[in-house]
């Protein structure tokens, strides 16, 4: 049985595949410089309960009178909710978002949190 030799421009479109990926990759994960987010705005059943920046790191507790709990975390441009006492834990599973639209939401405890601001980059959405 004859065995298949890889030719020189196999190997080339190899790599041209792999940069290609690569570069890829790089844009969608990457801030594009001029685009950054501003703010974090807040919501708890429906009303503002607060509009934070994302250049100054901060922990935001989100206390309702019926007990209900959130930690929300502003790191080094970075959301997440540390902390939450509902039953499902999705909100703090959910991760850190960072980009404009992104947003972290509690059903149980009706808590929001949806980055603002930011340059317009012409885009609809980001599937990842």
């Amino acid at each position: 049985m004859k065995e298949k030799r890889q030719h020189l421009s196999d190997i080339l479109l190899y790599l041209a595949f792999a940069a290609a990926g690569i570069l890829l990759t790089l844009l969608i994960f990457l801030p594009i410089k001029g685009q950054t987010p501003t703010t974090v705005r807040v919501t708890v059943d429906g009303s503002v309960y607060g509009t934070y920046s994302l250049d100054r790191d901060q922990t935001i507790t989100i206390t309702q009178d019926d007990g209900k709990e959130n930690v929300l975390v502003i790191e080094d441009g970075n959301v997440y909710m540390k902390e939450a006492n509902c039953r499902n834990q999705i909100c703090v599973r959910t991760g850190k978002i960072s980009r404009p639209g992104q947003s972290i939401t509690c059903l149980p405890n009706r808590v929001s949190a949806v980055i603002e601001g930011g340059e317009d980059n012409g885009f609809d959405a980001v599937i990842r």
